[in-house]
């Protein structure tokens, strides 16, 4: 994707207060999408009035010459634009509409979880458990992470020749690439179930 850039009175000055003569060409827009999160997706055309709810909505029709205006809110989403633009006047555009903070992550929210069972929360075999113990879990739908789960891949991947393994402690290194918070504050991952006995605040993939 690609901006123009339209120089202003303050940025086209040099320093001796020389206007300075762009050579970048204005982006010429023949059409407009808008994007704004919550909308209702039923009959939405992208227009001000009925506005995408999603910006890959926008980015699936986008044709050279259009300009994507993204409303505030918060856009959980992988944007992938199907076309780019073809020279610099035809270019296509996402911006931000002004009204206020756009946030795009790709984060998911996660309210459903069921008591965790079935698993041995103790360090050794034959350990009493704590029967105040709580652990909760998730089952991550797939379709959350088409094409690539940060769940399902540890953190080193291909050359590992650089890694002295007498000397080094490889936990963060066969940790799983994706993250959990809760309440905004992020959780240390461990690697055994039982870890999580230990230490609140922690999860296990």
């Amino acid at each position: 994707m690609a901006m123009s850039f339209i120089p202003d009175k303050v940025t086209e000055l040099l320093p001796d207060g020389t206007r300075f003569d762009f050579w970048e060409e204005e982006c010429e827009y023949s059409k407009e999408l808008h994007v704004r999160a919550g909308s209702a997706s039923d009959g939405a055309d992208g227009s001000a009035d009925k506005p995408f709810c999603t910006i890959q909505e926008a980015a699936d029709i986008a044709e050279p010459g259009t300009r994507v205006i993204v409303h505030a809110g918060v856009y959980r989403e992988c944007v992938r634009p199907a076309k780019g633009g073809t020279d610099p006047r035809h270019m296509i555009s996402f911006e931000a509409a002004g009204d206020g903070e756009v946030t795009v992550k790709a984060s998911e929210v996660v309210t459903s979880f069921e008591r965790s069972t079935g698993w041995r929360c103790s360090v050794t075999p034959f350990a009493a458990e704590d029967p105040t113990l709580r652990i909760y879990a998730h089952k991550l739908n797939p379709d959350m992470f088409r094409g690539y789960n940060p769940f399902c891949c540890v953190n080193i991947l291909h050359d590992r020749l650089f890694i002295e393994y007498d000397k080094t402690d490889m936990t963060t290194y066969l940790n799983r690439r994706g993250c959990v918070f809760c309440d905004g504050k992020p959780l240390k991952q461990v690697p055994l179930y039982n870890g999580m006995a230990r230490e609140d605040g922690t999860y296990w993939v």
